[in-house]
């Protein structure tokens, strides 16, 4: 299981299914205990979560972004969105990864209360048959990094950029395409095309190179 989930992490490939671990002698907390100690070691952002959306165990990377209060809140041992629509959308992706015919990757992005971009992931970990382990998924989500904190508040500082404009500024710097920024903002790639326009006008750029370049030299 570990080699699955290094996997995914290191090579960004969708792989299959993880699985409790199911030795004779194990139990399902000391599976969870070991899957979250393991995830915690990578550094990973992690919630384990039941069909009913009830979490299971976090990883402390995921108790620190609860604590942040800005994407996910945690009441009543359950995950709620910055926005109800939001909330809606993450319980029934945690139905669909832990029904019977759960899809093996599911990707959706979340807005926190400041409008930024959080790209989250659900993937299935199939229960154990003969340990009855209710069907459990686990909760990925990948919050921004410092440097992008940082590319983003030095485009608004130099060219006067709105919040989404330095986001799409920020991913731009760091060598992604219009519709990878759409991807993970969860937005038409219309609109990051339109605010790629407006940026470049305001930078006084005219590629992506360019835009690279002025950000990186200062």
């Amino acid at each position: 299981m570990l080699g699955l989930i290094a996997g995914h992490f290191h090579d960004h490939q969708p792989p299959a299914a993880p699985r409790l671990l199911a030795d004779a002698e194990d139990r399902p907390g000391q599976s969870l205990i070991w899957l979250v100690d393991t995830l915690a070691t990578m550094s990973v952002c992690a919630f384990v979560c039941d069909i009913t959306g009830r979490v299971r165990a976090m990883t402390p990377l995921a108790q620190d972004l609860i604590s942040a209060g800005n994407w996910l809140a945690h009441r009543d041992n359950r995950l709620f969105a910055a926005r109800a629509e939001e909330t809606r959308r993450l319980h029934a992706e945690l139905v669909q990864a832990c029904g019977p015919d759960g899809a093996s990757q599911l990707s959706f992005v979340m807005h926190g209360h400041d409008g930024q971009v959080l790209p989250l992931e659900v993937l299935p970990l199939s229960a154990a048959p003969d340990l009855s382990i209710t069907p459990l998924a686990l909760l990925i989500a990948r919050p921004m990094r410092g440097e992008d904190q940082r590319s983003m508040a030095l485009a608004k500082a130099l060219f006067g950029l709105t919040d989404a404009e330095a986001q799409v500024a920020s991913g731009l710097q760091a060598g992604l395409t219009a519709s990878a920024i759409a991807a993970r903002r969860g937005v038409a790639v219309g609109t990051i095309r339109t605010h790629i326009r407006r940026l470049f006008e305001k930078a006084g750029v005219a590629s992506q190179i360019e835009l690279a370049a002025l950000l990186n030299n200062r």
